[in-house]
């Protein structure tokens, strides 16, 4: 049991507070005595007295003795008051019990009964707070004890959590009534500060039942919060600074009236909007807004607990629907999700399967082609009229054109022989020149099919010198390659890619001695992707020239009827810089011609490794479901077996197209399943509203 269980507690003046500072100083031992009790020890010290632990020597009984000091004058009244008051809130309702009065003694004496848990200052020390729960507990016993001294006709005026003592029960108990009224008594009676109402700081009001409210309602803020409501070192500087009560008091007063409710409750974590309200409520300074009887407060508090009790109604009229909500969707989610996988395996194993297909025919038709080029190319190198034509031109050194020849021949490098001159303008006017470049446009109109379609045919000599061309379209002298060396180009040499035109020297490249396919390049006139088979003009074991006839890639139909959503292209895949090239591509000529276009690497590495591979068009941006299948030229002439073409044919499926099916059962499904959840919704929100009448309906009767 503490000092501040038992003392009554004023505002303390000047001579007051001297005394007590004197009093702790003073030694430990009894201002006097009690008959009948061994006094044990010293508990606690107040303005007014000392209080003692002690036992009653018959019944060994544990009590606590209050000694009323006669320093600064006894307050024979507050000493009258306090034990009425005690009296007439017996134990049974919550007050501390009297035991025995020593009025006849020096100094006089209240022996009272023990309270083992001490008081609840003690636990709140140093700044401490409860847990919520227990807060609100212990402010519930409060107000039920407060309502035991209201029904009484008693107004205790001092309540503080030096005033409330804790039982071996846990329960609040009341102590120290010295500055307690009688309901009807008039006379003013000052409280503690902080724990006072600003109404009751005047020495002139009268006693209200709304001053034990306010205090029992800071009594509760300072168990959530850790500190009594208002507290302010800064205005206790300035009362202490004041001249006489009634200033002090006037500070006080005008600090809580200008701070209104502290509203600080419900910062504390675990503390609802509903019991903050009712804190703040209890300590708003007007009394006029605050509540009118302990009743309502504990009504309040009541309906507090209700609505918490009703809780798990909440949980399970919100929580319930949810979770089956939640398992429906997850259920739901995991079946949509397996059929989603199960449907778009089977439409993608369908889609590759018929993507090999297109891939095999489109590779096996381009070989056909390629085919037909070589056996082409490789019986007008051969034909009597070819050679007849070319004899008067290359067959003899002594011959105008060889010399001319050999002259355009001189150039130091092919680059050089771009712009022409007097030359190659009297080689192209010489009659064999002009007799070969008519055969050449004859044998180009019965070369170019459906099967084999030339966008050229010409010949060269053994050094790369263009002797005659026929164009599919006619150019004209300044745009002819007739009379310029191509040495360089990978058509003659054989090489994976043409060499510098102004870095080799004519006469140093060496002529493909078999048929031969060049790798792609992009024509200078068109700027789209050719190739070309030469054949070499052999006499006699040497290679006079070749025979070269180029072709346009996209001029070869890969598959019989494309679409926008399946359709074939095809890919460079020799190794090297230009490996993964789109050649063809059925949106090529829409794209910007200035950029070359390649698949990505890795993509190309799947799809060499695999059959079946996902990648995104580089052309169109979408992506596609790709097979593929390698191109192998025709054995040439004289060889047994056949080569890598080092071409690719992809026949891409368009992914959107392919797994449309499945989108469309997952929207059927998801349709379904979300008017499904939606009743599930409208149900819960149909028990919500239940539950929250009925919420409604127990506050109405608050």
């Amino acid at each position: 049991m503490s000092t501040d269980a038992t003392l009554p507690t004023v505002v303390q003046s000047d001579t007051d507070r001297e005394a007590t500072r004197a009093l702790s100083l003073t030694p430990r031992r009894p201002p006097g005595e009690a008959p009948g009790y061994e006094l044990i020890r010293w508990v606690g010290q107040g303005t007014f007295g000392q209080v003692w632990e002690a036992t009653h020597r018959n019944t060994g009984r544990r009590v606590a003795i209050k000694f009323y000091l006669r320093r600064g004058g006894l307050d024979w009244a507050g000493l009258r008051r306090e034990v009425d008051g005690l009296v007439r809130v017996d134990a049974g309702r919550g007050a501390v019990g009297v035991l025995d009065v020593g009025w006849q003694h020096d100094p006089p004496f209240l022996v009272m009964e023990w309270v083992e848990g001490g008081s609840l200052a003690d636990r709140l020390r140093d700044g401490r707070t409860l847990p919520v729960a227990d807060a609100v507990t212990m402010f519930e016993g409060i107000l039920a004890v407060l309502t035991g001294c209201h029904s009484r006709g008693l107004l205790h005026c001092d309540l503080k959590p030096g005033n409330v003592l804790i039982d071996a029960d846990g329960r609040p108990r009341l102590a120290d009534f010295g500055q307690s009224r009688i309901a009807d008594d008039q006379t003013p009676s000052l409280g503690t500060l902080f724990y006072m109402s600003p109404e009751q700081a005047d020495v002139d009001v009268a006693p209200d039942v709304r001053h034990d409210i306010y205090a029992a309602g800071a009594i509760a803020h300072r168990m959530i919060t850790g500190t009594a409501p208002h507290r302010d070192a800064a205005v206790m500087e300035r009362m202490n600074a004041a001249d006489g009560i009634r200033s002090r008091l006037k500070i006080y007063r005008q600090h809580l009236l200008a701070a209104g409710p502290p509203r600080r409750a419900g910062r504390v974590r675990g503390v609802d909007a509903t019991l903050a309200n009712i804190i703040d409520r209890c300590l708003d300074p007007d009394p006029d807004r605050r509540y009118g009887d302990v009743g309502s407060v504990r009504r309040a508090l009541a309906a507090r607990r209700r609505r918490r009790q009703r809780r798990p109604l909440w949980i399970t009229g919100v929580l319930g629907p949810m979770v089956i909500l939640a398992a429906t969707a997850t259920v739901f989610r995991r079946s949509l999700a397996a059929t989603g996988r199960q449907t778009v395996a089977a439409l993608r194993d369908e889609a590759a399967g018929a993507n090999r297909m297109a891939a095999a025919y489109a590779g096996q038709s381009l070989e056909t082609q390629l085919a037909a080029y070589f056996r082409a190319v490789e019986t007008e190198a051969a034909s009597e009229g070819l050679r007849e034509r070319l004899t008067p031109i290359i067959g003899d050194a002594s011959t105008p054109q060889d010399r001319r020849l050999t002259a355009i021949g001189n150039s130091a490098t092919p680059a050089e022989t771009r712009n022409g001159g007097p030359d190659r303008d009297r080689f192209l006017d010489a009659a064999p020149v002009q007799q070969l470049d008519e055969y050449l446009n004859r044998r180009l109109a019965d070369l170019d099919t459906d099967d084999t379609p030339a966008a050229t045919l010409f010949v060269t000599d053994r050094r790369g010198t263009t002797l005659a061309v026929a164009y599919r379209r006619p150019v004209g002298p300044a745009e002819t390659s007739a009379g310029r060396n191509f040495a360089y180009r990978t058509y003659f040499h054989g090489g994976p890619a043409d060499l510098p035109p102004d870095k080799i020297r004519i006469g140093e490249v060496a002529p493909v001695t078999q048929t031969h396919l060049s790798a792609p390049f992009r024509s200078t006139a068109t700027d789209r992707w050719k190739v070309a088979v030469t054949a070499p003009i052999v006499d006699r074991g040497d290679v006079r020239g070749l025979v070269v006839a180029t072709f346009n890639l996209g001029d070869l139909p890969l598959l019989n009827s494309p679409s926008d959503a399946q359709f074939a292209t095809l890919i460079d895949a020799r190794e090297g810089p230009t490996r993964g090239t789109v050649l063809d591509h059925p949106k090529l000529d829409d794209a910007p011609e200035e950029r070359s276009y390649a698949i990505d690497p890795a993509a190309l590495t799947r799809l060499t490794s695999s059959a079946d591979a996902e990648l995104r068009d580089p052309i169109v941006g979408d992506r596609y479901l790709v097979s593929a299948s390698p191109v192998r030229l025709p054995a040439a002439a004289g060889m047994s077996s056949r080569r890598d073409a080092e071409l690719l044919v992809l026949v891409q499926y368009q992914l959107d197209d392919v797994l449309e099916p499945a989108a469309r059962l997952r929207r059927t499904l998801t349709i379904e399943a979300a008017a499904g959840l939606a009743g599930i919704v409208v149900i819960t929100g149909c028990l919500l509203l239940f539950i929250r009448r009925l919420d409604r309906g127990g506050e109405a009767t608050v």
